[in-house]
């Protein structure tokens, strides 16, 4: 099992240094060896600054997930691109106008309102991220559902008409999110990313299903340290709350988990 280290304190800075000193420890000096993912890339000068106020600066690569998961795709597969949102958008309200001429209690309108194209944007949306990306699952998932049967069929054939929209507007290169990293997830992580001997894990909240897969194939590939910034002592309470889904992932992956207070490590938990 590769070894796997999660950071914990009030402090996110502390935690980040103690991170960069565990990944520098298990690395060599050659280019992006190092491998930061984040949610997001709003601090990546940031964190190469503070990287490179210690380390070799070059070793350190950042990575949103996204990021990383759309170029080990196009290693895979070859020149790709993620669907735009505007082409999506356009398959969506194409959909629902198509759908409402059988179903008048969805719109008092001959067309979908932007309401309504807004409310199902949004749970496709969540169905890509819990892996919902073809018209068989989502029929598999709803035929058997709990929900009136008109919210259910509505449901499944607005998004099998979504679907079939959008692979007619789209071009051969497209892909969508959720397609994208559920191939990266049941990829050869280590033969795509051969160059990189540890990863940082940060900033992460509430990653969806396919998420969560890419990130444990990450975790079993290479030697993880992650942070989570926490603010009670159970680690459960408050605003701790909102990390909850990222927190039993890394539990259930075996870390073991290091509390840290500014300058000095307290105790160490698993």
């Amino acid at each position: 099992m590769t070894e796997r280290t999660l950071f914990v304190g009030s402090n996110h800075q502390t935690l980040e240094q103690e991170a960069f000193a565990w990944a520098n420890g298990r690395t060599g000096d050659d280019i992006g060896r190092v491998l930061y993912i984040s949610d997001s890339n709003n601090r990546h000068d940031r964190i190469k600054e503070r990287w490179r106020q210690s380390y070799e600066q070059l070793t350190l690569r950042t990575e949103t997930l996204t990021s990383f998961v759309f170029s080990c795709y196009e290693t895979l597969e070859g020149p790709s691109a993620r669907l735009s949102g505007e082409i999506d958008q356009r398959a969506l309200e194409y959909s629902l106008d198509t759908i409402i001429t059988d179903r008048p209690w969805l719109s008092t309108q001959s067309y979908a309102s932007a309401n309504l194209v807004d409310a199902f944007g949004r749970r496709f949306d969540r169905f890509e991220n819990l892996g919902l990306n073809t018209p068989r699952k989502v029929q598999d998932e709803f035929t058997e559902s709990s929900l009136p049967p008109r919210i259910s069929e509505t449901t499944i054939e607005a998004y099998k008409t979504y679907y079939n929209n959008r692979e007619k507007i789209s071009e051969p290169w497209h892909v969508d999110y959720s397609k994208a990293f559920e191939q990266v997830a049941e990829s050869d992580i280590a033969e795509l990313e051969p160059h990189v001997d540890a990863v940082i894990l940060s900033g992460f909240t509430d990653p969806g299903t396919v998420e969560q897969a890419v990130l444990q194939s990450l975790i079993e590939t290479f030697p993880t340290a992650a942070i989570i910034p926490s603010f009670s002592e159970s680690g459960s309470d408050g605003v701790d709350i909102a990390t909850e889904t990222v927190r039993n992932l890394y539990e259930d992956l075996d870390f073991e988990t290091q509390l840290i207070e500014p300058e000095r490590v307290i105790e160490t938990i698993s």
